[in-house]
């Protein structure tokens, strides 16, 4: 066993033991969070003291008076829907409708900070969403616990304020909606393009993010797990190149780290993570992957994952295009488009990698995707690396 894998065991024993004694601590305690320096450990911990705190700072004398709760859910963070009453005087511009996006369990708070993405979302909705205008919740609050693992955001209930549907990792993409979300990719690459409040913050790049998911997930052996379970999904003229595969992934995040400008990265831009708002525009929400790094990571997951293989085939290079252009105007320096095709070629490894390793993740990880739907989207995103020769990349 390697030397870097004994400290990952060792940091992740440590880390469990924090985290388990901190949600010990708060079962048996149930607090509730009452000051902005509070994060709420659950969603019955918020109280309107706390929502008070958080979105009226900037008017003394307001207050929230009642938040009405609906639509809890629980998967990779606990979430909960809130319709806000204030006190009389309260301005327009506070919000009504907000969404609270929370780690409540252990299991959430270790599968998100062991691989290093609980203070993602806190981070983007706190201080980069507000530098840039383009389609997103806006965020009113993020913070995490650096000892508990807790989080907490609380962003615009877009389903109310823009009537907006979300996809899931299955929802049909018609050429609209795609070249829709494809402009939406270009308008925040291009508006954080070399921003300093990227080159010089401390996101993760996509070296890191793998490096984090592989060391404390296995992501190479699990990964592998899931080309099996995939049967007759997985193309078969790559079922015996898992060690190329890897060297690709490898290869291809080392280029996105390093070696083009860096931007603002969603991360996880899957149709899963996609919204279409009431006047048909789709664009991205789950922002807690968030990171730095090649404009390509972005584009190549969300072409290859969303499209079935005929669409994508039919339209990928359309699209680079659309892309390329609208990068341009938002205020990034598009490459010339042979350059441009080759780092897509070469950025198809990690949403490949990402979803076999969802179907062949071990078992304390929280359910996230429909297996069907898993094989669907590895199918799409291998197929995409064969039809495009994207092992032979360099």
């Amino acid at each position: 066993m390697s030397d870097a894998r004994i400290a990952a065991i060792a940091r992740a024993a440590g880390r469990t033991g924090l985290t388990t004694a901190s949600r010990a601590w708060e079962i048996a305690t149930r607090p509730r969070a009452r000051t902005a320096d509070d994060i709420p450990v659950s969603a019955a911990a918020i109280t309107e003291e706390w929502l008070t705190a958080v979105l009226c700072h900037d008017h003394p004398g307001v207050s929230v008076v009642r938040a009405a709760a609906s639509d809890a859910t629980s998967q990779t963070t606990s979430r909960v829907a809130l319709r806000l009453t204030y006190s009389d005087g309260a301005p327009d511009d506070l919000p009504r409708d907000v969404f609270v996006k929370l780690t409540s369990s252990g299991r959430q708070r270790l599968f998100l900070g062991l691989i290093r993405i609980i203070d993602g979302e806190p981070e983007f909705y706190d201080r980069l969403r507000p530098l840039a205008e383009f389609e997103c919740p806006v965020g009113y609050f993020g913070a995490h616990h650096p000892r508990s693992w807790a989080s907490a955001v609380v962003i615009e209930n877009i389903a109310v304020t823009r009537g907006a549907t979300f996809c899931h990792a299955d929802t049909p993409i018609d050429r609209a909606g795609i070249e829709s979300l494809v402009a939406t990719m270009a308008s925040y690459h291009g508006q954080y393009w070399e921003h300093p409040a990227i080159v010089d913050s401390s996101l993760k790049r996509p070296a890191d993010h793998v490096h984090n998911v592989g060391t404390f997930i296995n992501m190479r052996r699990q990964a592998r797990v899931g080309a099996e379970r995939a049967g007759d999904r997985f193309p078969a003229e790559l079922a015996d190149r898992h060690d190329e595969l890897w060297d690709g992934l490898r290869r291809s995040v080392d280029v996105l780290s390093h070696r083009v400008p860096p931007t603002l990265l969603h991360g996880d831009p899957h149709v899963g993570n996609v919204y279409r708002t009431a006047d048909g525009r789709l664009a991205l929400t789950d922002w807690q992957v968030v990171m730095r790094g090649g404009w390509a990571y972005d584009f190549a997951d969300a072409i290859a994952s969303a499209l079935t293989v005929e669409d994508r085939r039919a339209w990928e290079r359309d699209l680079l295009e659309l892309y390329l252009e609208r990068l341009e105007r938002a205020g990034g320096h598009a490459p010339e488009l042979d350059d441009a095709w080759r780092l897509y070629r070469q950025s198809l490894f990690y949403p490949l990698f990402c979803w076999a390793t969802v179907l062949g993740a071990p078992g304390w990880m929280p359910d996230t995707q429909p297996v069907d739907v898993t094989k669907v989207i590895i199918e799409r995103t291998a197929t995409a690396i064969a039809d495009l020769g994207a092992l032979d990349v360099r």
